[in-house]
């Protein structure tokens, strides 16, 4: 059964001054399981080598259906 899933995505990217930054970004994942959810993240940030990322946590969310 699909359901939609919160991803927890954790970044870091480098700024121009050499700087770390660490930021967190949120992804709604329409997927089976957590694990599927998790790898549509890693797909998401797949080629960019300038991010390290870590999936820090995954969700079930109540969420039955997005409208547009």
């Amino acid at each position: 059964v699909m359901a939609y899933w919160q991803v927890k995505v954790k970044v870091q990217t480098e700024g121009d001054n050499g700087k770390v930054r660490n930021h967190q970004e949120l992804f709604l994942a329409n997927a089976e399981s957590a694990t599927e959810a998790e790898t549509l993240a890693h797909k998401e940030f797949e080629g960019e080598s300038f991010y390290d990322f870590e999936v820090v946590d995954c969700k079930k969310t109540k969420v039955i259906k997005i409208l547009s």
